[in-house]
């Protein structure tokens, strides 16, 4: 009867902490979700800040490359 009683009064602590595991990574999940998307959306943006640097890059050496040309006497 001693054993029963002290498993009956323990069994209210092993429930709750296997949930309160479950609930503390489900947070953890919805928040590493979150974090993925957050960064997925942050590749894109970088990805066209990327490819705008790339065209000014290519702008700036088509023009640079003209003024040479011009200074040398190859332009006109």
């Amino acid at each position: 009867m001693h054993q029963v009683l002290n498993k009956f009064a323990l069994s209210f602590l092993t429930f709750p902490l296997p949930r309160n595991m479950r609930v503390k990574r489900a947070a953890k999940l919805k928040r590493l979700r979150k974090d993925v998307d957050d960064l997925e959306i942050e590749k894109k943006r970088l990805r066209v800040k990327l490819e705008l640097a790339r065209r000014d890059l290519a702008n700036a050496e088509g023009v640079e490359e003209i003024d040479v040309d011009y200074e040398l006497g190859y332009g006109g």
